[in-house]
């Protein structure tokens, strides 16, 4: 039987490193390396994720919490390696359910994101993507950018009873783009997608 650390590769490519004793792996501890370039490291229970573990995308991106029968599940942390921010997100079956963005992570220091607006204000154009939307017109002696972007409203549409020979409008919830001047000072540069990229699920 199986004793001491051993390598299960399967198939599919993927390969099981843990601890074996009388030829059971240990279930406490495990790493699960992915034929796609991912890796997990945690919990295992008959070779797949449970409990509490790491699962790292070949891109280096980061999810720590919990898993059940191979799926994360329930509240973790999720860190983007690129921008070095980190977001608490809740998973419900491999599916991303919720995701609330920290505050810019600690290598970034406050005077060097102030650095890093103004820059990003100074340089804007026409065309330029920013928090609010994109730049369609700016007004540099008021300070003010025109701004358009979709949004969530009210849209009314008209119709018209031929039988009863009366209009009237039908209000449905529908996307609509709109234009609005913002202040210069209301304008960032766009907010990193800190959403954990779709990939096999573990």
């Amino acid at each position: 039987m199986s004793n001491g650390h051993g390598v299960v590769r399967f198939i599919n490519g993927d390969e099981l490193q843990g601890q074996f004793k009388q030829g059971r792996l240990l279930e406490d501890k495990a790493e699960i390396r992915y034929l796609n370039g991912d890796r997990y490291t945690g919990g295992i229970k008959d070779g797949v994720p449970q409990g509490n573990g790491v699962y790292v995308w070949r891109n280096g991106n980061v999810f720590e919490g919990s898993f059940n029968a191979g799926k994360k599940n329930g509240v973790g942390q999720y860190t983007e390696v690129e921008s070095g921010r980190h977001s608490q997100v809740r998973y419900h079956d491999d599916f991303l359910q919720e995701l609330s963005q920290a505050p810019i992570a600690a290598t970034t220091t406050a005077a060097q994101q102030d650095q890093t607006t103004v820059a990003f204000r100074k340089a804007l154009k026409p065309g330029d993507q920013t928090n609010l939307g994109l730049v369609i017109e700016i007004k540099h002696k008021d300070g003010l950018v025109l701004v358009q972007a979709e949004e969530t409203g009210l849209l009314g549409i008209p119709r018209f009873d031929y039988q009863r020979q009366r209009s009237g409008i039908d209000y449905t919830v529908g996307a609509q783009v709109v234009q609005r001047w913002v202040k210069l000072s209301q304008i960032y540069p766009p907010m990193s997608d800190a959403r954990p990229e779709p990939g096999r699920r573990p």
